[in-house]
This record gives structure tokens, sequence and C-alpha cells, in this order.
């Protein structure tokens, strides 16, 4: 992959004008700055697509951040909704948090659901591993890392999940969902893109009642 910058091509002749200039090629990539939003989750009701489905925003701003458009957002759930008692407050760092994780019932733990804080609120959300939901195919993700990081997102709306994701989870209970979008920094010094989320942003919850 080409460097993210502009690329001077050696000195051609231009035809007919019988001078010499430099030809600037802008690249892809390049860094920019941008600010990234996290969406509403979407019931669909009826029809093959039955389910939620997520969805992020990344867009130019003059007053954001400076980024190559690596990014990404998942589906989250609230841990609640597998406890029988309100889970203890959190606090601190986002993600790892062992406040939050420390809560997890057993059969999390083992199906490997991680733990994730929303200081703001001091409540914890949950997501399974991307790819699975307690064994069934599915997908909570759908972020830069989830091809190979390879992935540069375009300004506009793009799907947390690309498979929309049964919200009866548990079984015979109402569900909490919400997205949590996650905007990557460029580092100029290195010209690399840093993993985590030192960007991150909560979307509103969806309650899913449970079925009738």
């Amino acid at each position: 992959m080409l460097p993210a910058r502009t690329l001077t091509i050696g000195l051609i002749t231009l035809a007919g004008l019988g001078s010499v200039a430099a030809l600037k090629l802008p690249l892809q990539h390049s860094p920019r700055t941008y600010e990234i939003e996290a969406d509403r989750v979407v019931s669909h009701q009826s029809g093959a697509n039955r389910g939620i489905t997520g969805y992020w925003k990344l867009k130019h701003s003059p007053t954001g951040h400076l980024s190559r458009g690596k990014a990404g957002a998942c589906v989250m759930q609230s841990l609640a909704d597998f406890t029988d008692q309100p889970p203890t407050p959190c606090s601190g760092a986002m993600f790892p948090n062992a406040q939050c994780a420390s809560q997890r019932p057993a059969n999390l733990v083992q199906a490997g659901y991680s733990a994730y804080c929303h200081a703001q609120e001091q409540t914890c959300w949950v997501r399974p591993p991307s790819g699975t939901q307690e064994g069934a195919a599915m997908t909570v993700c759908n972020r830069s890392i989830d091809y190979n990081d390879t992935k540069f997102w375009n300004p506009g709306r793009h799907e947390a999940n690309v498979a929309p994701i049964d919200p009866r989870n548990p079984p015979g209970k109402a569900t909490h969902w919400r997205v949590l979008a996650c905007l990557r920094i460029y580092d100029p010094a290195t010209q690399t893109d840093p993993p985590g989320c030192p960007v991150p942003r909560w979307g509103r919850i969806l309650a899913s009642p449970p079925p009738a």
C-alpha cells in the first residue's frame, strides 16, 4: 500500500508547452479531520431480515480528529439483561473494565462476552465475540480490524452489524441495545493508525420488549 501523502513523480516535459513541471498525485487514504457518531438501532419486525441493525456515521469536520478513516462500530447489549440484580455502577476505563467484567454471569464468561463501561452513565455493556452469539452465526461488529485492518471508511452512514441480530437474548426478557462507535487517530510521527478506541461514541438505547 502506498503511503498516505502526496507523491511527486520526477520531472516531466508537458507536451506542447516546452516547459518542465513536477506532477503531484494525491494518494488515497490521506489523513483528514473526521468526526464519528453512533447512530440508532433499528428494529425490523418482519421479513427475511427480522431482527435489529445498528448504524454509525463518519463525516468530515474541521474541528474533528486526524484520521485516515479507520473506524467502525459494534452493537452492545446491557449487562443488566443477564443479571437478576442491577449491576454495580462502573467507572474508569471503557475497555477493558474489571468492574463490569467481574459482574458477568458464568454463561457470558464461558461464551467469551467482552465487558465495557459507559463511564458517564456508570453502566455496563457487553458484546459476544464478533461472529458468534452463544454459538449462533451472527456478526455484532463492523470495523476496520474486521477486514484484516485494511478497511478505510468513506464518510457516510454504515451498518454496525452486517447481519440482523435476534434481540430475544436471553429469551422471555426485555433487552436493551445500543451502538458503540470508535474512531482511530492517525499518528503523523509513525504514519500509523494505532489500534484501540481513543474516540468512543455511544448511541441511544433501543429497548426490545419480550415476545408476547
